[in-house]
């Protein structure tokens, strides 16, 4: 389930707490991630966490999650790519919170994945994209079922921002966007082996992920930076008011 709320009217002070309190009004509904979008002048700010609202305040302090360990993404095959790829030295690092977390961090302790790092911690936007951008390639494991290969996770919007190539482990439209965008390669669910070549593909070619990963970032500033968006979301709303 999911709840939205909104306030048009004059400039608040107090804005962001007047739209959690309102947010939080909306928690019996059920929910695995929050945002709010404010929109002045034409111009507009996101922000958005996953899990509970008191994150989504957590961020709007300053300090963030980088993802959601929910049961839509298939981390079994990352940790079966990360046992073949002990010796070829990749680290793998799974950052962030959710129910799948305890049953990661189990999984990483009974194989012995010592070239795995599993990191809940909550840390200020510039320590994030810091750490963001020392990756070499983004991975997104989506599971294969109906509802998690209709949608776009909008994290691979912000591998595309971060100029990094994309693998993504999907059927669905996650696989066609990053097919479409240039921005990398595409895996099928469930197939470790052909992750753990696409790893390697990437990591042995350089110049082909600088490819990638100028292609996304490019597409994103072309067509869905938070600017353009906003533009796109008030001219809908200017025809919808007259």
């Amino acid at each position: 389930m999911c709840g939205v709320f909104g306030y048009v009217g004059e400039e608040k002070k107090d804005l962001s707490n007047f739209l959690l309190a309102g947010l939080s009004k909306l928690e019996y509904r059920g929910y695995d991630s929050a945002g709010i979008a404010v929109f002045k002048n034409g111009k507009s700010k996101i922000f958005k966490q996953v899990g509970e609202i008191k994150n989504l305040k957590a961020l709007l302090n300053g300090r963030v999650f980088s993802g959601n360990l929910g049961i839509g993404y298939d981390f079994d095959i990352l940790l079966k790519a990360a046992q073949y790829l002990i010796s070829e030295n990749v680290k793998f690092i799974i950052r962030g919170f959710g129910v799948m977390y305890n049953e990661i961090k189990n999984k990483i302790e009974k194989y012995e994945l010592n070239n795995v790092i599993l990191n809940n911690s909550i840390v200020d936007m510039n320590t994030l994209r810091t750490i963001l951008n020392s990756a070499s390639i983004f991975v997104v494991p989506m599971k294969d079922y109906f509802v998690a290969e209709m949608g776009l996770p909008t994290k691979i919007l912000e591998y595309q921002s971060c100029g990094k190539p994309i693998i993504c482990v999907s059927n669905g439209e996650s696989a066609e966007y990053v097919l479409s965008t240039k921005s990398g390669l595409v895996v099928k669910p469930g197939d470790y082996p052909s992750l753990v070549k696409s790893i390697l593909y990437l990591r042995d070619n350089p110049n082909i992920a600088k490819e990638f990963g100028k292609s996304g970032r490019k597409y994103i500033v072309n067509n869905l930076s938070i600017e353009k968006m906003g533009k796109k979301l008030t001219e809908v709303c200017d025809l919808l008011n007259d």
